[in-house]
């Protein structure tokens, strides 16, 4: 068996017949452990020519969306609100809070993150995803192909946020400021709502805290902090999507997995071999093979699991007899759910963040994902930058005649072609 990058290798050794073919072989009568990790939708993404030559995989968390809004809490408290859910609440909290302090930015957003280029998308997930888009997201409906970008829906999005923008509940930096500058507005207080992934909400409620303690006098000589990994968060509240005027919501997930487990064609049992990873996934396999051993690299307090830290040397990841325990990931174990019980492994503020973000009930991925389009790797950042630059335009105040323009643009630039091309691997992905 292999595990195998899906985009490059996989599809191209899997049409020149390396692996076996399990079109027959997955059911939920014969492999059931197998299809509660991969929803049987996925493994229609993952087939090739119409057929089944490999089991997804996701490790860690598993698959799905990452992003949580964050808002300062005692902001909302200052207005008598509770955290919004929906996109007409947090609208009426944002005025309220800049009425009450003109100086806090309502709503922050930045231009990228970790030094890669990136447009407002996860600044303003929540606002585009309860107009029911998201950007840069390619649509499929019976087998018809469509791009959020050109969506009608878009244009109203663009609407609402340059309402915003003009309100001046948006950062009038969103579009040149980076990530450490949107830090630095955080730290002084100067924020109250913005778009956080998932594992950056402790570091910013510690910043948040030391900001505040320094207005007080009150930090520490040495300017540290106790280790609050394990506390509540104190002054920031984290939230999924918000909703839009039909109770609904689009939260743009990454693909849902990127390699493949697949069994050579060379195999004298490959029904074996299945039979084994079926059975790896059963629920106290995964525990063993991921955590180890209850009583020794972990234990359950509360009804909730807990690794035993000072069981294994740090450096060599070995007990007192010389045993490898560190984590040992799925071997040959495939799946899109993740490790077993990993929010309970993780401390407090980290489970909370991620827990937000990966069960928001409004992902959605990008139908694109796994297909072929020539036209879609050579002009797709051509397509983007000028989807960025006009969306930016409009958000700053810009005649929304723009946005029509665009898509205009978009069709005859390439869009409309990589429209047809995805088509296309469409139907022959599922053997149309």
């Amino acid at each position: 068996m292999v595990r195998i990058d899906f985009v490059d290798d996989f599809q191209k050794y899997a049409q020149q017949g390396a692996f076996v073919d399990l079109t027959d072989l997955i059911n939920e009568q014969n492999t059931p452990n197998i299809m509660r990790e991969v929803p049987a939708e996925v493994l229609e993404q993952a087939k090739v020519g119409g057929k089944i030559y490999g089991i997804p995989y996701q490790g860690g968390p598993g698959a799905g969306y990452r992003w949580n809004l964050v808002m300062r809490k005692d902001y909302l408290e200052s207005i008598g609100a509770k955290t919004p859910t929906t996109l007409d609440e947090y609208y009426n909290a944002l005025k309220q809070i800049k009425a009450e302090n003109p100086k806090v930015i309502p709503l922050g957003g930045y231009t990228a993150q970790i030094g890669e280029p990136k447009f407002a998308n996860n600044s303003f997930d929540h606002i585009f995803g309860a107009f029911g888009v998201t950007p840069g997201f390619f649509t499929e409906e019976n087998g018809k192909f469509g791009n959020y970008d050109i969506d009608p829906r878009m244009k109203d999005a663009l609407l609402f946020l340059q309402q915003m923008y003009k309100e001046g509940l948006i950062d009038k930096e969103f579009a040149t400021i980076k990530e450490e500058q949107l830090r630095t507005k955080l730290y002084n207080g100067q924020m109250f709502s913005w778009m956080g992934w998932w594992s950056t909400a402790n570091g910013y409620d510690t910043m948040v805290e030391t900001g505040e303690l320094i207005k007080k006098g009150e930090l520490a000589a040495d300017g540290s902090l106790p280790d609050q990994n394990d506390q509540p968060y104190k002054y920031l509240t984290l939230t999924a999507s918000l909703t839009g005027a039909d109770g609904k919501a689009v939260a743009p997930a990454g693909a849902p997995f990127s390699q493949m487990n697949a069994i050579s064609v060379k195999t004298k049992d490959p029904k074996q071999v299945l039979a084994i990873i079926e059975e790896s996934l059963s629920p106290e396999n995964q525990m063993l093979t991921v955590w180890g051993i209850e009583g020794k690299d972990y234990k359950f307090e509360n009804d909730k699991m807990k690794a035993i830290t000072d069981l294994v040397d740090p450096q060599t990841q070995q007990d007192p007899d010389g045993n490898y325990r560190g984590i040992q990931s799925y071997l040959f174990a495939p799946g899109l759910n993740g490790w077993p019980r990993y929010l309970e492994s993780l401390p407090l503020r980290a489970s909370e963040a991620l827990d937000v973000a990966i069960n928001n009930p409004y992902q959605i991925t990008d139908a694109s994902n796994y297909l072929d389009s020539p036209t879609k790797i050579a002009k797709l950042v051509e397509l983007n930058t000028m989807r960025d630059s006009v969306f930016t335009q409009i958000i700053m105040g810009a005649d929304i005649a723009k946005f029509d323009e665009f898509v205009e643009k978009w069709k005859s630039q390439g869009g409309t072609k990589i429209l047809e091309e995805l088509e296309a691997s469409f139907k022959t992905k599922t053997g149309q």
